[in-house]
């Protein structure tokens, strides 16, 4: 008879039994559900790719490997909310959101990004996100005619062509700064998650980058942090100019040279300054304008005093994306040289207030949507100028209107005719141009002569030395027969950050000016000095003292 175990016993060891199979069961179970909620990452490398895609879904976890002295750590839980949209994709009339969780569900790449910014080496670091070709293929793709711009957070910029994301044509650089050939196709990614953690505040949710060899590094001008929309859009677009030539520029204006030296001003007050990459031989000479943006000084200046004369190829080694002029300034062979250099040439008048206007109006559609706004509220500004002087003055009978002669210099004598701004103004004013009746056009030699039989009764100088040129009328005898010396009514007209009298955007100021120095009772509530801090505070973002004010006033540079 076999010995058996007591009942007790055996029932604690049935149920051993079954607890013992149970686990069994369970630890089974769990190796299933495990095996089954886990993404399998494939990994395709070459002994140089430092490149890794896994493609995934949106109900399984990804998990991506890159090759290369960095190991991605298990993926972490983002903190943006599922319904946070963290980037937009513009595509014509269709656009598309996105969340984190939206772009993590698509195509994924992991791989190195390195960034150079003049000497300073940054990386590299190992990054996650999405490439543009698979974002701009899901909005309906992009063709070689059309670029793109991205958008950050804080309203910067960058934009990108069809040839730097589809064919990776970018520079790239060793870690030491030397620009070197990259051995892969960069490739331009909208990141999320750098070093295997969500980007932080400053960069994200997701910022733009150029992804490449662990031993290469890209431009850091070419990433954008905070990025929160991509725009596809035509490469080029068409602005028509003065002379009735559509011309086409880039859809995005970076380079402006500009030949017209009254025009850098308007560039400046636009908020295109920053823009200009050749410039002319007097706006270097301007004062007030290196005070005002010192950076004028080191930039090329292919353009000389001399109108229509230019260094060909010093301008062409500036690339600029367009050429900015007044209209009739170059030959037809110089303007033939610029289409052979595949410079775009934008023309603009330059002879009265409307022309003025348009000038305005046209530079602002070179610079971009950004201007247009600026270029409304100073053509209001000029156009309310003109109608507080002029409400006043057209009642003034020409026979009580003072007799003003304008001048550019005192060695070389000139003045300005009927159709000229500078007669515009002096009339506008409430005076006569003396020189209208006899003189048309900009700056016309004239006779001492001329001057004795026009007799002006007001004589204002132009040109700097303003205060000398003064000085000088005043103590020449050829001069000493006309009223104006003869009441030592000769005076130095201002010039700030270019001259206030001859087509530049203080003409706004010029007219309040010249208004209250020929009639001061009538125009005793104009405050030309808080005028002018008004006008360089609201447009030039810069704030003048009471010194300064004097200065330009006065006609004189920055005072020491």
């Amino acid at each position: 008879m076999k010995n058996r175990l007591p009942g007790k016993i055996r029932w604690i060891a049935g149920l051993c039994s079954v607890f013992i199979a149970l686990s069994l069961i369970a630890a089974s179970c769990s190796a299933a559900v495990t095996s089954t909620s886990t993404t399998t990452t494939t990994t395709t490398t070459t002994p140089t790719s430092t490149l890794t895609t896994t493609t995934t879904t949106p109900t399984t976890t990804t998990t991506t490997t890159t090759t290369g002295p960095f190991t991605t750590p298990p993926p972490t839980t983002t903190t943006n909310p599922a319904a946070t949209t963290v980037l937009t994709v513009v595509n014509g009339n269709t656009s598309q959101n996105y969340t984190v969780e939206q772009l993590q569900a698509l195509e994924t790449t992991a791989a190195y990004g390195t960034t150079k910014s003049g000497t300073t080496i940054t990386g590299p670091n190992d990054y996650i996100g999405v490439k543009f070709t698979t974002l701009l293929k899901a909005s309906g793709g992009m063709t070689s005619s059309e670029a793109l711009t991205i958008t950050a957070q804080n309203g910067s910029t960058e934009d990108l062509s069809y040839a730097q994301i589809y064919q990776g044509t970018v520079n790239t650089y060793t870690l030491t700064g030397s620009t070197a050939a990259a051995g892969q196709q960069p490739l331009f990614m909208v990141i999320y998650s750098m070093n295997g953690n969500p980007l932080d505040a400053k960069t994200g949710p997701v910022e733009t980058g150029i992804m490449t060899e662990n031993d290469r590094a890209s431009d850091a001008s070419l990433w954008l942090p905070m990025t929160t929309q991509i725009t596809i859009h035509p490469a080029t677009r068409t602005v028509t100019d003065s002379t009735g030539a559509v011309v086409i520029i880039p859809w995005t204006v970076n380079r402006i040279a500009d030949a017209w030296h009254a025009n850098n001003e308007i560039v400046m007050l636009l908020g295109g300054g920053s823009k200009l990459v050749a410039t002319t031989t007097v706006v270097q000479g301007l004062p007030w304008f290196i005070k005002l943006d010192p950076a004028i000084t080191t930039i090329p200046a292919p353009f000389t005093s001399t109108a229509g004369q230019v260094n060909m190829e010093m301008l062409i080694a500036t690339n600029p994306d367009v050429l900015l002029c007044s209209a009739g300034s170059f030959t037809a062979a110089t303007m033939a040289q610029f289409a052979a250099a595949n410079i775009p040439v934008v023309q603009m008048p330059a002879a009265t207030f409307a022309d003025l206007q348009t000038t305005v109006n046209i530079t602002a559609q070179v610079i971009g949507p950004q201007a247009l706004p600026i270029a409304a509220n100073y053509i209001s500004y000029l156009n309310g100028n003109i109608q507080t002087v002029s409400s006043v003055t057209s009642a003034i009978p020409a026979a009580q209107r003072p007799t003003v002669l304008h001048t550019s210099q005192y060695v070389v004598l000139s003045t300005d005719g009927s159709g000229s701004l500078i007669d515009a103004w002096i009339n506008y004013a409430g005076g006569v141009d003396v020189a209208s009746a006899t003189v048309s056009g900009n700056q016309k030699a004239i006779t001492a002569e001329q001057i004795a039989a026009w007799n002006p009764s007001i004589i204002i100088v132009g040109t700097a030395p303003n205060a000398a040129n003064v000085q000088s009328i005043l103590s020449d005898p050829q001069w000493s027969s006309t009223t104006a010396v003869k009441n030592k009514a000769v005076y130095a007209n201002p010039t700030g950050v270019y001259l206030w009298d001859r087509y530049s955007a203080e003409e706004a100021l010029q007219i309040l000016w010249s208004a209250k120095l020929l009639w001061p009772t009538k125009f005793a509530n104009i405050d030309i000095v808080q005028e002018t801090k008004n006008f360089y505070s609201t447009f030039f973002h810069y704030q003048l003292t009471d010194a300064d004010v004097a200065a330009i006033l006065a006609g004189n540079g920055p005072p020491s």
